[in-house]
C-alpha cells in the first residue's frame, strides 16, 4: 500500500462532491479510514474545495441519501502551506481554528 500522507497531511486524498449522498462518505469511511473527507466541486482533487464532511454532519443523519450540499461544513478556513514556514505553525493555526470551531483544509488548485 502506497504511504498517503506526509508530515500529518493526507496527500492523496479521496474527494467527493456535492451531489454525492452520506451514504458515499459511509463508504469511504469503511475502505480508508477517513475520519474528514473534502468536497470539490467535481468530486475530484485538483477542483475547487468547497466544503468539508465530517463524522460531526452525518452521524446523526438517519436517510443516508441525503447529498453531501446539504450537510456539509462550508465555512472553511483555507491558506496556501507554500506560505507557512514551519509546520509547528502550521499546527499551531490549525489547532486554533479548531477551537473556534472551524476545520481546516488546504485549498487545492
Amino acid at each position: 500500500m502506497t504511504k498517503k500522507y506526509k508530515n500529518g497531511f493526507i496527500t492523496d486524498p479521496a474527494c467527493l462532491s456535492p451531489d454525492d449522498t452520506v451514504a458515499a462518505v459511509d463508504q469511504l469511511k469503511a475502505k480508508h479510514g477517513y475520519s474528514g473527507i473534502p468536497i470539490t466541486s467535481n468530486g475530484k482533487i485538483g477542483s475547487l474545495l468547497v466544503g468539508i464532511v465530517t463524522s460531526r454532519d452525518v452521524d446523526f443523519v438517519l436517510d443516508r441519501s441525503v447529498k453531501l450540499k446539504e450537510v456539509m461544513t462550508t465555512d472553511l478556513f483555507t491558506g496556501l502551506l507554500c506560505i507557512i514556514n514551519s509546520l509547528l505553525i502550521l499546527y499551531e493555526i490549525i489547532f486554533n481554528q479548531r477551537r473556534k470551531g472551524f476545520h481546516c483544509q488546504r485549498q487545492m488548485n
